[in-house]
């Protein structure tokens, strides 16, 4: 009971479990990306032994623990395959625009907001500072078959940005 007492005590709980949660869907997202990047989600579409997954990377084996520990991967003894919605979607033929949104949340946004105080006039001119290049991109256009639908009527009513 005291344990109980000491951890409601804690400052700024909720914050904290707030915060414990979005640091899980990053590793989530984080995850995922080097997961299907690697070619590791299509190969585990059937089960396979841990052997029989290419490029055997020196980092393979955390990379499977924590696919497990997501719910996103089952092992069963030495062998792994997919267990979550997310691993599946990405996994299939279909999957390359969900991919695509997951690299540039990882690759892109994160560095917009690391940068967020040096951003420069040229940023608003479309170059953006996560190497990319301009919004206009390869990975933008594969992104935006998902991202386009989802935001559309809230970009349509927020009307253009404006460069002044």
């Amino acid at each position: 009971m005291n344990s109980w007492l000491k951890l409601l005590r804690l400052p700024h709980l909720a914050a904290q479990a707030g915060i414990d949660r979005d640091v899980n869907a990053g590793i989530r997202l984080n995850f995922l990306y080097a997961a299907c990047a690697s070619g590791l989600l299509r190969q585990l579409r059937q089960w396979k032994q841990r052997s029989e997954l290419e490029p055997q990377f020196e980092t393979l084996d955390a990379m499977l623990d924590v696919g497990v520990a997501l719910g996103e991967l089952k092992r069963d003894g030495n062998r792994y395959r997919i267990s979550g919605k997310r691993a599946l979607a990405l996994s299939g033929q279909d999957g390359d625009p969900l991919a695509a949104l997951i690299e540039e949340f990882v690759t892109c946004h994160a560095a917009v907001y690391q940068d967020f105080g040096n951003l420069s006039a040229q940023s608003r001119q479309g170059q953006l500072p996560c190497g990319q290049g301009r919004v206009d991109s390869p990975l933008f256009t594969r992104s935006g078959a998902v991202y386009g639908r989802v935001c559309s009527k809230s970009c349509r009513r927020q009307g253009p940005v404006d460069d002044a």
